[in-house]
């Protein structure tokens, strides 16, 4: 049987004796001001005979002056029970005194002493009587003993004999079922629980069928939990080798595209007066940027490159949807006539997404024209040291509205010898680090001054190997484009 600090006995007999005790001093406390009041009623009773009997007597006596005959009369009183003494008090002055005086409890009443002489009252002085209550204090607190220790044993006896029925009834079984309760588990619950005692219709009976009640139930749910585990388990083995399957699938079509994807990428890598160098790290295993390279009639190098909201698959298609049309446009149109063209065909279609990009085109003399629909700004890196030049004009992304709501505009610029021409998708200046600081374009800009020196592939891997380092391990969470061009004059 489990032991338990606090047992319901332990409390049963705590507030039984509580609860008797107080009822005990109540009663007891009551009986004895009872008591109490019987003897100072006693008291004044004798009183009461003192003045009827005595008093006329001492009066009597005081006035023949019988001196001889008073002290008698008085002690006579003071034989009475409780008395402690007497004094007769004639023009404020004692005449005679009997008993004694230092007693603590008392109850003093003065009788005046006349004596009717010819139909006329004569004050003769006055007699004062002092009861004792000492002695009726006495018997109050050996009385109150008395029944506090009789009513103590009493209530020790009863408030016992009240636990051993308890226990023997209630409480001993409440164990049992306490400890039957605690040793039930739900992989062994088949046995029954049974208590020592003649089967009777009561309150434990229907809790120990109540038990019962929930064993029963716990072993059907058990079983149908059981039964359920396994169909689960099998249902999730079905569909974790179907969904295997859909992965394998989805990631064959990935692969496809992500083939299908770079095939549209055209590369130029003989530009006489350009040396050229792109790097693109997808997301995922399909990119959200795109580039596009080609020369026109007029011998001009023609670049895009493109950022689509988002990355992974939709992204993927938007930028495959972009590489297609830049291949209806025809590239002797100015940079803002291809942007212009090309958000008409990506809005007219109405997509979820849209795409931001830059087109530019470099003459063999070095002129660059561009025209920038909400991409970061295209770097210019002077060869001779000079500050490193941002074109800002910037129109709407593209295939966000049919109509210009910021006009597309073209800029222009003339290389010299040795400058290079730098652009990059957002992922470059939002990798991040471990404490959320994204790389940024202040730094950027600062790290392609102070590099400008680098050939355009070293200048690109550098700054890649620059990335990893500020991000720490952090992985990037974007497709990340960069592409860099080295304009050198022709003869």
């Amino acid at each position: 049987m489990m032991k338990i600090k606090n047992s319901l006995g332990h409390l049963l007999l705590f507030h039984i004796l509580w609860s008797s005790s107080l009822i005990t001093l109540v009663i007891t406390m009551f009986q004895l001001y009872l008591d109490y009041q019987e003897d100072i009623d006693l008291v004044e009773n004798r009183m009461m005979q003192i003045q009827q009997s005595y008093v006329p007597i001492i009066t009597e006596s005081l006035w023949v002056q019988n001196m001889e005959q008073l002290r008698p009369q008085l002690e006579a009183i003071l034989r009475l029970p409780d008395m402690k003494s007497l004094e007769i008090y004639a023009n404020d002055e004692l005449l005679i005194s009997v008993g004694i005086k230092t007693a603590k409890y008392t109850i003093d009443r003065n009788f005046p002493l006349t004596y009717l002489y010819k139909n006329k009252e004569v004050n003769l002085g006055v007699l004062v009587v002092k009861s004792d209550l000492e002695a009726i204090y006495t018997r109050l607190y050996e009385r109150l003993i008395v029944i506090l220790t009789t009513q103590a044993f009493k209530t020790f006896l009863v408030s016992s004999f009240i636990l051993f029925i308890v226990h023997h009834l209630i409480i001993r079984h409440l164990s049992n079922i306490a400890s039957y309760t605690k040793k039930l588990d739900l992989h062994q619950i088949d046995h029954s629980l049974y208590l020592e005692r003649p089967d009777r219709n009561d309150e434990l009976k229907s809790v120990v069928q109540a038990l019962h009640s929930m064993q029963s139930n716990l072993q059907q749910s058990h079983a149908q939990l059981q039964e359920y585990q396994n169909h689960l388990e099998e249902q999730v083995r079905e569909r974790t080798q179907a969904l295997r399957m859909v992965n394998d699938l989805l990631e064959e079509d990935l692969e496809l595209a992500a083939k299908f994807q770079q095939s549209l990428l055209s590369i130029v890598t003989e530009v006489p007066f350009l040396k050229i160098a792109c790097r693109n790290f997808p997301h995922s295993k399909v990119s959200g940027d795109v580039y596009d390279m080609s020369i026109n009639r007029e011998k001009e190098f023609c670049f895009f490159l493109g950022d689509a909201t988002g990355h992974g698959v939709a992204a993927a298609f938007m930028t495959m949807m972009v590489a297609i049309g830049l291949d209806t446009v025809p590239h002797h149109l100015s940079s803002d006539e291809v942007i212009r063209q090309i958000n008409q065909l990506l809005a007219s279609r109405q997509p979820e997404k849209w795409i931001t990009g830059i087109y530019f085109r470099i003459s063999p003399d070095g002129q660059l024209k561009a025209c920038n629909a909400g991409h970061p700004s295209l770097v210019i890196i002077p060869q001779n040291g000079d500050p490193v030049v941002r074109l800002n004009e910037r129109g709407c992304p593209l295939g966000m509205f049919q109509d210009e709501v910021v006009p597309y505009m073209e800029e222009t610029y003339r290389l010299e010898e040795g400058d290079k021409v730098f652009l990059y998708t957002d992922g470059v200046i939002e990798w991040g680090n471990a404490d959320d600081q994204f790389f940024g374009e202040k730094q950027l800009l600062r790290f392609l001054d102070e590099h400008r020196d680098l050939e355009v592939t070293m200048l690109l891997d550098h700054l890649f190997v620059h990335l990893q380092t500020f991000a720490n391990g952090h992985a990037c969470n974007d497709d990340l484009t960069m592409s860099c061009f080295q304009y050198h004059r022709t003869p």
